[in-house]
């Protein structure tokens, strides 16, 4: 079993690798992460629950995050970075667009909730 300092070593040392295969050109490197069932819009600092929770992913590219949405019903909002020669097709494709909707409003949904 590992102990905490040997762990920590661990884990920096892997991050390097990864970060350096991220950065190879001959490789296309996709990230996915889900903050799905994490209670983010219970949280209240003192002046109420969150209307939209957000999570930012830098000047990183092919990541995909995935995040519960307000609204409490099992809906989910996939925030998607790509090239934007690659976005271009994304926002193209028939079979997601038969599921998804691109750009929502905050607001809207939001009103919509509270009516």
């Amino acid at each position: 079993m590992l102990q905490q300092e040997d762990a920590f070593e661990a884990m920096t040392e892997y991050w390097k690798v990864a970060a350096t295969q991220m950065m190879r050109q001959d490789m296309e490197f996709y990230i996915c992460t889900s903050l799905c069932n994490f209670p983010l819009y219970d949280v209240d600092f003192g002046w109420g629950r969150p209307v939209w929770v957000t999570m930012g992913s830098g000047n990183m590219k092919n990541v995909i995050e995935l995040m519960d949405t307000n609204k409490g019903d099992g809906s989910i909002e996939a925030w998607v970075v790509l090239s934007e020669q690659d976005m271009y097709l994304f926002e193209r494709d028939p079979e997601l667009l038969a599921y998804a909707t691109f750009n929502p409003s905050v607001l809207a949904t939001n009103i919509n909730s509270s009516l």
